[in-house]
């Protein structure tokens, strides 16, 4: 891990961040519309750091504990999302 004391660095990232969590909204909020002195406090209190990721292993978490009938619900409502990624989702869920 190194932590990284650059405020370019950190405000970049903030930004970043900032965007991607606001994308979806019909107003999107950015760091430009906060006071320039809450944006400094905010980048005085956050720490900056990276870390060198050297293997990654996850598991899928379906629902496999719930019922049956739980996991056809699951499935059949996120059916009726319109998000591709919920459909996809459904996909994987043995019922």
């Amino acid at each position: 891990m190194r932590f990284i004391e650059d405020t370019a660095w950190l405000r970049s990232h903030l930004e970043a961040l900032t965007r991607s969590q606001e994308a979806g909204r019909d107003e999107p909020w950015s760091l430009a519309d906060a006071s320039p002195e809450f944006v400094d406090d905010a980048l005085r209190r956050l720490v900056g750091f990276e870390i060198d990721i050297l293997a990654l292993s996850g598991k899928r978490f379906l629902s496999q504990q719930r019922t049956e009938a739980d996991r056809l619900s699951l499935v059949e409502h996120l059916g009726r999302e319109e998000s591709p990624s919920a459909r996809a989702l459904a996909a994987l869920i043995q019922p």
